[in-house]
């Protein structure tokens, strides 16, 4: 357990510093864009495209890292498949799937939200694509590359928590008093 706690807490370490890695970076972009876009644009573009950034990158992390258990280069294509198997073999293990289901669309949340805050008048098929391009991506390089499964459950929910986000955005920047300046 102990192991686990060090690899994790280095994972993070490493995610933190590249967090302020992309935050020191941003600072000169928004002094750059600041002629062209002004103050208030110029650091509202940035900070979305540095917390897109960041979402991808804690993404990556969390589901290439070390965190992953086996599965032996698996790939399952049945929906929902854990779920069902989970049902047959307790409680705990239906609790385990259901949290695992939550968690995947929970991580996808910010890079959708990210996406819509980004670009407000990108169409709805446009971001499903993306986003089903990434929480893809992901699943093939843990089930060809990492010698763990991939699921298209993981995708599913994935790109569910996405799009929520992306949702969430949209209604954020519909109530937005500045959107005029900001789209």
């Amino acid at each position: 357990m102990d192991w686990l706690l060090a690899r994790a807490s280095s994972e993070i370490g490493l995610l933190l510093a590249v967090t302020g890695a992309a935050l020191v970076i941003g600072l000169p972009i928004v002094l750059w864009r600041r002629r062209r876009l002004g103050w208030t644009k110029a650091a509202w573009i940035t900070s979305v495209e540095a917390a897109m950034i960041g979402s991808l990158l804690f993404i990556g992390v969390l589901t290439l890292g070390s965190f992953g258990v086996g599965g032996h280069g698996q790939f399952n294509v049945v929906p929902f498949g854990s779920l069902i198997e989970s049902l047959d073999q307790g409680e705990f293990y239906v609790q385990l799937t259901v949290f695992d289901i939550i968690a995947n669309a929970a991580l996808f949340i910010p890079l959708g939200m990210a996406i819509g805050l980004r670009f407000p008048r990108m169409k709805i098929g446009v971001c499903l694509a993306a986003l089903v391009a990434v929480a893809g991506s992901i699943e093939v390089v843990q089930g060809a590359l990492l010698a763990r499964s991939g699921d298209i459950t993981d995708v599913i929910t994935n790109t569910a928590g996405g799009f929520a986000g992306y949702l969430v955005a949209q209604i954020l920047y519909r109530g937005w008093p500045y959107r005029r300046q900001t789209g």
